[in-house]
């Protein structure tokens, strides 16, 4: 069985005062939300998520089976240069690592290296691209034929779903993008 999720409602997207951090950790309503959609999820082997923050926050809250978590940037937000301009870095080089994160969430795994690189800046095109070598990686790889959890941002998890076969916009999404926590279960894996 593979689930995928968008990552939980963002701080900056409740309280105005947070707009512009490019990496804002979840909302409390994200995580109230998230904690009633963990029991959908019947079982976990692995979860595998975005670096950042508010997916790391996300694998947390929906893993309810003490799964390793991978931060795998192949599951990333797309690297827009404007998107990073008003922070005025390149958001590569402030996302926390496995060992940062393993801090406050025992079970990012510190170990695992990601299976793809991300470059900064990238374009929409480099993105889905960057997904599409990750989700070939993940098929070939010994996950496949476990239960898994993929948490990205809006871009990521409509690239997976395509990947797999689903048409996003008839799976209830608004505006061609998951809601923030929304929870994708897929269960025949080709």
């Amino acid at each position: 069985m593979i689930y995928l999720s968008r990552h939980g409602l963002r701080l900056d997207k409740v309280q105005k005062e947070h707009r512009g951090n490019p990496n804002p950790p979840i909302h409390q309503s994200g995580i109230k939300q998230l904690i009633n959609t963990s029991e959908v999820i019947h079982n976990l082997d692995a979860v595998f998520c975005s670096p950042f923050l508010r997916c790391v926050q996300t694998a947390h809250y929906l893993n309810r089976h003490n799964a390793p978590i991978y931060l795998e940037y192949g599951l990333s937000e797309t690297l827009k240069e404007r998107w990073f301009d008003k922070c005025g870095y390149n958001p590569l080089n402030r996302l926390s690592n496995s060992h940062d994160y393993n801090l406050h969430y025992y079970n990012v795994d510190v170990q695992y290296t990601t299976a793809i690189r991300q470059s900064f800046p990238e374009s929409r095109r480099d993105s889905r691209k960057r997904t599409g070598e990750f989700m070939k990686w993940l098929r070939k790889s010994e996950y496949w034929d476990k239960d898994i959890l993929l948490i990205g941002h809006g871009f990521s998890i409509k690239d997976c779903l395509n990947n797999l076969g689903i048409n996003p916009p008839e799976q209830g999404w608004t505006g061609g993008f998951p809601n923030m926590g929304q929870l994708f279960v897929h269960v025949e894996k080709k």
